[in-house]
């Protein structure tokens, strides 16, 4: 499917795993979506030692990132709540 899908497309040359690994790469780097962390969740059981690095990256940094917003949320909210600044 890779092959039929890639064909004339410089995506071909890096191979199957290269690219689930750049997709796993971007997912990282993007929002911290639930389908995201439900699409890595299921790649990772199969996926080869490479990816699987970079899909437990992935995970990781999204993770902290999701933390990271709700802190900054928390914080946000109890100035609010107390009619502070907000110095986030």
């Amino acid at each position: 499917v890779f092959l039929k899908n890639t064909e004339g497309s410089p995506i071909r040359r890096i191979g199957y795993q290269r690219w689930r690994r750049n997709l796993a790469v971007a997912l990282g780097n993007g929002p911290a979506d639930e389908a995201v962390f439900t699409a890595l969740h299921a790649a990772l059981p199969s996926a080869e030692p490479m990816v699987a690095e970079h899909i437990s990256w992935a995970l990781a940094s999204l993770t902290a990132r999701q933390q990271g917003e709700n802190r900054k949320t928390k914080l946000l909210i109890r100035c609010i709540e107390k009619g502070l600044p907000d110095h986030a």
